[in-house]
């Protein structure tokens, strides 16, 4: 993931020599557009979204009025200066490492002013959460199945377990090292620009889904607060280009969790239609309408319910005709879940979520 920055300067020199730098230390980081004129720059940005505009200062009388995800700062002479027109500015002759650094704090202070699911490439990112009020409904097999159909679909997604015992090696086969711990190490430490830090650590499956190895201690996810799932899911969406975030987690109505339900497109829940089951998924329609109530959300009329490990003989459906169903899988037995991921895909169970 790259952030567009575009560079007006009339000094073609400066520009070209700032530039190669750029590109030479920084091309997976930085991608760069040289301007000489305001209004040829105002004409390509109908088209291309830029993060941070990076201005001569005599340019400054000119700029009127930029898009608001467009950072701005000024190139100007003088070392000594911190703002001019209450715009931040950088001297031209710094190092460009310290330009760099200016980029990324005035790029990271814009897209921090507010949440937007609107991705780096401007385009929509939706957040389905999985999740179901009890263990051993197979949520994390429906949510890895539901990623892999995104994917076939030619979208690009990114599937997120916040499951403290994850088993992405189970449905996945990427041979990075890193993994999801690393995340929670970057989020802790306060490290900037996250998304940009995420793309050396997520893994592409052969399937086309991208994810996040399994923490190497199960008990990292336990250190996530809410403030940390806010910023890894904003950031992720924001800053990165997926089309679907899809995150799995078993909800336990913590700050951290409502969060997501809030930002998620669509609540989707397991059920394996058992008693216990049922019981449970009661408590969390109960605990769901509350919330609604008491802090004015709309996560009801997010959910839907799909039956897992179902059996007419032994289970039933939750009585609620008010919530959607988005189908039933039977129990499969004696064979790998990378096997019943593809027995759910041929169901086309998901084609409803495009």
């Amino acid at each position: 993931m790259k952030i567009r920055i575009a560079i007006l300067e009339n000094d073609v020199l400066y520009t070209e020599r700032l530039t190669a730098h750029f590109t030479k230390s920084y091309a997976d980081k930085l991608e760069v557009y040289t301007y000489s004129s305001w209004e040829k720059l105002q004409e390509e940005m109908q088209s291309i979204r830029f993060g941070c505009l990076l201005a001569a200062e005599q340019f400054a009388s000119q700029i009127k009025q930029l898009p608001e995800h467009t950072g701005l700062l000024y190139l100007v002479e003088q070392n000594d200066i911190e703002k001019m027109e209450e715009v931040p500015v950088v001297g031209k002759y710094q190092r460009p490492e310290s330009i760099y650094r200016q980029i990324l704090a005035i790029y990271s202070a814009k897209i921090d002013k507010k949440f937007s699911k609107k991705n780096r490439n401007d385009a929509d990112c939706k957040v389905y959460m999985v999740t179901s009020p009890g263990g051993g409904a197979g949520t994390s097999t429906i949510a890895v199945s539901l990623s892999q159909y995104l994917a076939k679909q030619g979208k690009k997604v990114l599937y997120i377990s916040l499951e403290k015992n994850g088993a992405q090696d189970i449905f996945f086969d990427g041979q990075e090292s890193r993994n999801f711990s690393d995340i929670i190490y970057l989020l802790k430490s306060k490290k900037a620009n996250l998304a940009l830090r995420a793309e050396s650590i997520v893994q592409r499956d052969s399937s086309g889904v991208y994810y996040f190895k399994q923490c190497s201690n199960i008990l990292d996810i336990e250190e996530l607060n809410k403030e940390d799932i806010e910023t890894l899911v904003r950031e992720i969406c924001m800053l990165s280009d997926y089309e679907y975030v899809v995150i799995d987690v078993q909800m336990h109505f913590t700050e951290g969790h409502l969060y997501i339900a809030e930002c998620a497109d669509m609540i989707l829940t397991i059920c394996d239609g058992s008693e216990i089951s049922l019981q449970k998924m009661q408590q969390f329609i109960k605990a769901l309408e509350i919330t609604d109530s008491q802090k004015g959300k709309n996560l009801l009329a997010r959910l839907s319910i799909l039956y897992n490990k179902f059996s007419s003989k032994t289970g039933r459906m939750y009585e609620n005709e008010n919530l959607q169903v988005l189908g039933g899988i039977q129990k499969f037995e004696g064979v790998s879940e990378k096997e019943i991921v593809r027995q759910i895909l041929l169901k086309q169970l998901f084609q409803r979520l495009l």
